[in-house]
């Protein structure tokens, strides 16, 4: 395996980025997804209820709304804990990286590989925020963030992952 990278990305992120990027992989659950919507709607039923002054408990409206908060909430408190969690594990100097090869995407800590995933595995690859998102089974994701390429950069990436996701 001692080829040349077709392109390398740094991939340490600060706590906001972090943050940003799991509340998008957490909301992306179809199951978080449905619970949300099925609250805000049951909130704006009760809402339009009181302003049209039928009868209704506004300790309901009040669950509802603190239901809301709570969860949404809990998203932000948990990903500052995992992220926590990440730097903690790793050392103070520790440099991560993603770096690609014409068949595979490598995840390096200091050199040294911890994750090697196919590109022909790939389920989805999604673009939020500028960064792109290479979902693998299993709940893997990459986060590759357009401009942290210190070698090639995404077009490069997704030219080649486009040609062996053809085959």
């Amino acid at each position: 395996m001692n080829e040349e990278p077709i392109a390398v990305c740094n991939a340490n992120f600060t706590q906001k980025e972090f943050v940003r990027m799991f509340a998008y992989r957490v909301y992306r659950n179809p199951v978080i997804l449905l619970i949300n919507i099925f609250f805000v709607l049951i909130g704006l039923f009760l809402f339009i209820d009181l302003l049209l002054g039928i009868e209704i408990k506004i300790s309901l409206l009040i669950q509802v709304i603190i239901y809301l908060i709570l969860l949404n909430g809990m998203t932000y408190v948990v990903g500052r804990i995992r992220y926590r969690q990440n730097c903690s594990m790793l050392p103070q100097n520790s440099q991560m990286q993603t770096v690609f090869f014409s068949d595979r995407a490598e995840k390096r800590q200091n050199g040294m590989a911890t994750k090697v995933l196919y590109y022909r595995d790939i389920k989805k690859i999604r673009h939020h925020n500028r960064v792109h998102y290479l979902v693998f089974p299993n709940l893997i994701w990459f986060a590759v963030p357009d401009d942290q390429f210190i070698q090639g950069n995404w077009d490069t990436v997704w030219n080649v992952i486009r040609d062996k996701k053809r085959k």
